[in-house]
């Protein structure tokens, strides 16, 4: 079985590899050799950026959008 994804334009979200960015999604992100909650602030589609804040930990960060995951 083949599964596909179809991708739709919506304003102010983000896609890439399947999962989509957009402002106060919780996600996991790379910090010190491991992996951490946060939560998305800001987007920026031109440069593949996101700011977030660490939920766990109380930090703030700016990352490349293709070093975050999706929780599920």
């Amino acid at each position: 079985m083949q599964c596909v994804h179809k991708m739709h334009y919506v304003p102010g979200i983000y896609y890439t590899s399947g999962f989509c960015f957009t402002v106060g999604v919780i996600c996991a992100a790379p910090m010190l050799n491991g992996w951490y909650r946060a939560q998305i602030s800001a987007v920026c589609e031109e440069s593949d950026e996101c700011d977030i804040k660490y939920v766990d930990y109380g930090g703030f960060s700016r990352v490349q959008g293709s070093t975050l995951r999706q929780i599920r």
